[in-house]
């Protein structure tokens, strides 16, 4: 009861009382005075009783929030709890999260490797129990390469420069060189550091600003495309803008939107990072369906799962290019041209 009669403090900062509220566990816990030992046993003794609860999930890089709500006075009253919970992940990431869900693969020593697989809120397919995109990627390649036959290979595709492909798209912007090699050279820095550094620009406020700061010669080459993105940021962050109490949400390139959690804090990079992110899970979501339905067709490859702007799958070497043509048609369906990287382990 400790956090039942919390609740009513977030509700009041969010979208009112008596509706859904967005809250990670931390922040529930304080709100509370209750333990971290305490707070899931408490939210499962509140769900479907005095409240409706969807227990976030962790997740590389963050954490996706619980959710919850309090049932109203009259739905108590009356035996019939709602569901008034609205799924904000993008439908194609239900989708593939559903199509995997009861697949298996071989994975180090486990030979029927089943992870739960969870949608996102910008569409990216996250897996649990265990973690497997979460492990080095020399191990996640070994442990997948446990599943390979006679006469088979693990074959990774790999978005080549995914972010700065799609950035310069919506853009209309092209730079006449690499950029990550451009900051390289002008800003003197290691290329992981310039990547950061370039990557940053996207997804800050203000990228002029920073810009500013660097060396004359730099600024040169990076100023104009500084001044288109903060004029996107800007014109996004005006045509997201919330009405009334709806949420923020941005439209990616695949029609996929993107919703803000609830009392986030949010900025135009922010937005801008949304439609990025979403729009490569678009395309790496949707190579994937398509790489899972070929499988059914021809059944001369095994998909395994996605990673971030790539996917894994076992096969023969003239497979390759068929699963690789399979993001570039999922990228040029979205009006983008892109390179894909193939490794075959």
């Amino acid at each position: 009861m400790h956090l039942y009669f919390a609740l009513p403090y977030l509700e009041r900062k969010g979208l009112g009382l008596c509706l859904p509220i967005n809250a990670p566990f931390k922040k529930l816990r304080e709100t509370a005075f209750i333990t971290q030992k305490a707070i899931n046993p408490t939210l499962e003794k509140l769900s479907g009783v005095l409240c409706e609860v969807k227990i976030g999930v962790p997740i590389k890089g963050g954490k996706k929030a619980t959710v919850i709500r309090r049932y109203t006075l009259k739905e108590l009253m009356a035996g019939k709890a709602s569901t008034r919970i609205i799924d904000h992940t993008p439908e194609l990431s239900r989708t593939l999260a559903s199509a995997m869900k009861n697949r298996t693969f071989v994975y180090g020593a486990d030979l029927e490797c089943q992870p739960y697989w969870n949608p996102t809120r910008t569409g990216r397919i996250s897996a649990s129990r265990p973690p497997v995109q979460s492990d080095p990627a020399k191990l996640r390649i070994e442990s997948l390469k446990r599943g390979c036959a006679t006469g088979e290979a693990l074959i990774h595709c790999d978005i080549e420069r995914a972010e700065p492909t799609v950035i310069e798209h919506l853009l209309g912007y092209t730079f006449e060189s690499d950029p990550y090699e451009l900051a390289v050279s002008l800003l003197g820095v290691p290329k992981g550091e310039a990547k950061g550094k370039v990557n940053m620009l996207a997804y800050c406020e203000s990228a002029v600003p920073v810009v500013k700061h660097w060396p004359n010669e730099a600024q040169e080459a990076f100023i104009p495309y500084a001044k288109a993105l903060d004029a996107l940021k800007a014109k996004l962050w005006e045509e997201t803008k919330p009405q009334g109490r709806t949420r923020r949400f941005v439209t990616t390139l695949g029609g996929s939107k993107v919703y803000a959690e609830t009392g986030g804090d949010h900025h135009r990079g922010t937005i801008f990072n949304w439609m990025v992110q979403g729009t490569i899970a678009d395309i790496i979501n949707e190579a994937s369906l398509q790489v899972i339905e070929g499988e059914e067709i021809i059944s001369d490859w095994r998909f395994c799962f996605p990673e971030h702007d790539a996917l894994y799958a076992i096969g023969k070497k003239k497979d390759v290019p068929t699963i690789a043509n399979t993001i570039k048609k999922a990228a040029k369906e979205l009006g983008i041209t892109l390179e894909v990287k193939t490794e075959v382990f």
